[in-house]
This record gives structure tokens, sequence and C-alpha cells, in this order.
């Protein structure tokens, strides 16, 4: 999932794309080993169960923290099951992202908040399938589309794509249950599982922290260690994921930095909460998924819209 802050440059509003982030592994030895395969078995558990709903509806809020100044979002998330013709087809979900910022501060006028569309729409005829990016911050706005045909043929070709079983598990490509494949994925789950009571329902929380094989890589892309050895302000190293015991459904993850030297606890860096979920309720209109525009057409003439799809299949490194 992606983030919504003040600017792009404040809050790192595309490079906060939340799983896209590797570590640091801890060491597990034998005593703790089997604690650490139930943390990682619960959270395989909710993401083989959010493949099998057929929709997902749920409101969401969402903080980033920079500098230790929060700025918070809220939104909608909706997800519609696509039957393939098999299970090895790659598309299984349309969905449909909405984030819009809040603030307590009166906006300038003319200004408009900053928001965030993200519509993953699956035509018929295949080649029209693509997702869609909106963005306006602080009144810059923004198209990106990436085409998911010339996705598949990357994957079906890469000597990689034993990895990537689908484009379901890729982050943003997916849905829902594709945001938390990444992050088993990226982080290692060591800890013990930890049983809370949180508004009237028990939940597990699983905590996390980026593993060695991509901790460089990352490492490098956020611009190094600082003085003293200090990780980047906004290195995500550790993660922490709420999920429900009953229905085994994520209602919160959180990234968070490695605590600093002068401080015990760790500094957070974003949160998404998920609330008044229903799954499998009545079908999703299909408008809700069809590429985006701001009034029912391609807005051509009031912003520029660039095809991404290259891009993304080099940062997959297919």
């Amino acid at each position: 999932m992606q983030y919504f802050g003040k600017s792009a440059a404040d809050a790192g509003f595309l490079r906060s794309s939340a799983p896209l982030f590797a570590f640091f592994a801890i060491f597990i030895i034998s005593a703790n080993f089997a604690q650490a395969q139930e943390s990682a078995q619960i959270l395989q558990q909710s993401i083989t169960t959010l493949q099998k709903y057929q929709t997902i509806e749920c409101n969401l809020r969402m903080s980033v923290w920079v500098d230790k100044i929060e700025y918070a979002s809220k939104g909608r998330y909706e997800e519609q099951a696509v039957l393939g013709k098999s299970p090895a087809e790659f598309l299984r979900s349309m969905y449909r992202l909405d984030i819009n910022s809040i603030s307590d501060v009166p906006l300038a006028p003319g200004m408009e908040p900053n928001r965030m569309t993200l519509v993953c729409h699956i035509s018929a005829d295949r080649e029209k399938s693509q997702i869609w990016q909106y963005q306006s911050v602080e009144n810059q706005k923004t198209l990106r589309f990436i085409r998911l045909v010339p996705l598949e043929i990357a994957v079906q070709k890469s000597k990689r794509k034993t990895e990537f079983s689908s484009i379901a598990a890729v982050e943003n490509l997916g849905g829902l249950a594709a945001t938390l494949h990444q992050i088993l994925r990226i982080y290692e789950f060591g800890d013990v599982p930890v049983e809370e009571t949180q508004e009237s329902q028990t939940v597990w929380r699983l905590s996390g922290t980026l593993r060695k094989a991509s901790f460089d890589a990352l490492l490098k892309q956020f611009g190094g260690l600082g003085k003293k050895d200090s990780f980047p302000s906004d290195f995500p190293s550790d993660i922490e994921i709420h999920i429900g015991q009953d229905d085994i459904f994520p209602y919160k993850i959180s990234f968070l930095n490695r605590p600093t030297e002068n401080s015990p606890k760790r500094t957070p860096l974003s949160e998404t909460a998920y609330f008044d979920v229903v799954v499998n309720g009545d079908a999703i209109p299909a408008s809700n998924f069809a590429p985006f525009s701001e009034n029912g057409e391609r807005p051509e003439g009031l912003f520029d819209y660039r095809d991404d799809t290259n891009l993304v299949i080099r940062q997959l490194g297919l």
C-alpha cells in the first residue's frame, strides 16, 4: 500500500510504498523456532483466507510520521474476485483504494486536499486490463497506468517466474492478499504472537523484522547509514500486524524504525487500520473498477498521464 502525507517530498508519498522493504534478519534459536513458525503460519492463513473471499469492503485510516509529525488520511478499500479459467491464471481480483488527507489546518484558497486513487481494472478484453493510479498532491495532478498483459508476459518469460507464482503475489497488483504475501516474503516473523483485546475483539499481534537478503540493497536505496551507524529516519526495519483471531483479517499494519541510541522505543513510520469490514457481501458495482477519471471518461487535456508498465517490469527485475 502507499501512504499519503503532506506532500510528495515531505512524506515520501511514493517512496514509502509499504511492502517494498527488506532486511536485517534476526537469528532464531532452536528454542523459539516453533513460535516463529506459528507467527508465519498465522500470516499465511490470513493470506489464504483473503484469497477465498468474493468481495472485501472496508474503511481505513492511514497515518504517516515525518520528523515525528503525523499526517493522517482516511479512505476506503473495495475488492472483487475475478474467477480465472484455471488456478494458474494470473489475475484474480479487481480492487479500488481511495485515500484523502485530513487536517485540522484550513486549506488555502484554491487548494484541494491531497488524495490518491488506485484502481485495478480487469476487462473482458485482456489487452485493456490495467492498473490506474491518480494522485493530486498540493494541487499537482498526475495519472499513471500499468498494462497488465505485458506484465504477465514478463513474469512468464522471467527466470524468476517460480518466485512470482502469479501476478496476484506482487504488491499493489493483487489486492490485499498480495500485500500480505509481500510482507511475508520480505519480513521475518520470529517473535512470539501476542494475544491482545482491541475494540471488543481478540487479535494476534505479529512482530517482524526485515530479512537479511534484501537489507543492504534497501539501505542503499534509503541513503545508507548515518552518523554513529544510525538508520535513516524513515527506514522500515520492523513491522507489526494485528490479525483477528476469529476471522483472521489483518486489521492493522504498522511499519517502524529501530530504536534510536537515546530511546528504547521504536519510531512509528506509518500505520494503516482497517475497520467496518464486510466480506462476501453484495457484488460491488463494476463502475467502481472502471479506468479512473474524474468525470467518467479518460481526462485527456486536464493533465498528462504516463505508461509505467516497463518501469514496473524493471523494478521487479524481470
